[in-house]
């Protein structure tokens, strides 16, 4: 059986270790909702792997009775694992659930009005994430934001080339694209030379 890229142990290990905290400073994610801590906040960390995004929030917001974290992957194991992590830092505002089938994404009907949607290194992931794009507007709020976060093709990393090969990686630009194509407007941008990844923000279009 051919392992992809996202699914080798070598990259889980790379998504949890300092290497990551290195090329991706936890602050990245932090600063989105720090003007927003006493807000109702319904969150949704999609391709969540080990739980590094849905963590971080879950701490921040932990003091918010009016938050909750919603946190996604088609790897069972992954989502069992993290499961056992919230246990250990007594996080009890994150609730982690399993996509069966990732060429075939469909939510549970129980997952409330989304208002931020993480798609942190996930989309390469997903059998098409153009379709992905159509498939979520069934769970965001009508003021949804998209917070997406992926590698730069030609990030000069050398253990995360390693890891994680540039010709598995997909391109801002194929991104921004596949938004706008799928009903959605690009409202930030943030890629600069040196960094590892960048950064996309997106919301509904409003015509």
């Amino acid at each position: 059986m051919i392992i992809k890229a996202h699914e080798s142990v070598d990259y889980q290990d790379f998504l949890t270790s300092d290497y990551r905290e290195l090329s991706v400073p936890a602050d990245a994610y932090l600063k989105i909702l720090r003007d927003q801590l006493d807000e109702p906040l319904q969150i949704l960390d999609f391709g969540c792997g080990l739980g590094y995004v849905s963590l971080l929030l879950g701490e921040q917001l932990k003091k918010n009775p009016q938050a909750h974290i919603y946190a996604c992957d088609y790897q069972e194991d992954l989502i069992d694992l993290l499961w056992k992590r919230l246990v250990h830092h007594n996080l009890k505002n994150v609730t982690p659930f399993h996509i069966p089938d990732r060429s075939l994404v469909n939510f549970p009907k129980w997952i409330p009005g989304i208002n931020h949607f993480f798609f942190s290194f996930s989309l390469s992931a997903v059998e098409d994430a153009f379709k992905v794009f159509n498939t979520i507007k069934s769970i965001l709020s009508e003021t949804a934001v998209l917070h997406i976060f992926d590698w730069e093709h030609d990030a000069n990393n050398e253990y995360l080339n390693k890891v994680f090969p540039k010709e598995d990686r997909l391109t801002a630009m194929i991104l921004q694209q596949w938004l706008e194509l799928t009903g959605y407007k690009v409202t930030r941008t943030e890629s600069s030379k040196g960094k590892d990844y960048f950064y996309l923000e997106a919301e509904l279009f409003a015509p």
